[in-house]
């Protein structure tokens, strides 16, 4: 991959809300700076604090992230992007369980049936 596409993904895939790269201080980590062993102090209060979870939830090949989703009527569309981490859209419908995909051509393909399992799971989870 050349590094002007590594660039552009970047721009392009940062905007749709894609994993920071960075990393999160713990919790725990003021507590932690005076301890003898700070690793083990952090592993030990680990369990006690909030787990971070992604908005992104992966089916197959697809990431797809709900807490962006818009609803209108029985279709729900999703931000997504694919194991290439090309951005995409999938649209569900929950009256016909069946989903749509735009790709970066900004067409739409057609509605289609579920042919995996993770797109029966997606529509499954997209319903609910």
């Amino acid at each position: 991959m050349s590094p002007a596409f590594s660039i552009f993904i970047l721009l392009i895939a940062w905007p749709l809300g894609l994993p920071s790269l960075s990393h999160e201080i713990p919790e725990s980590h003021e507590t932690c700076l005076s301890a003898l062993d700070y690793q083990a102090c952090i592993l030990a209060n680990s369990n006690s604090e909030s787990k971070q979870t992604s908005p992104w939830t992966k089916y197959g090949p697809l990431h797809l992230n709900y807490s962006t989703a818009i609803t209108k009527g029985s279709i729900t569309i999703v931000p997504a992007y694919n194991d290439s981490y090309q951005p995409l859209f999938i649209a569900i419908s929950c009256n016909k369980n069946k989903i749509n995909v735009r790709g970066a051509d900004e067409e739409w393909k057609g509605w289609d049936s579920p042919e995996f399992d993770f797109e029966d799971k997606l529509i499954t989870d997209a319903c609910r």
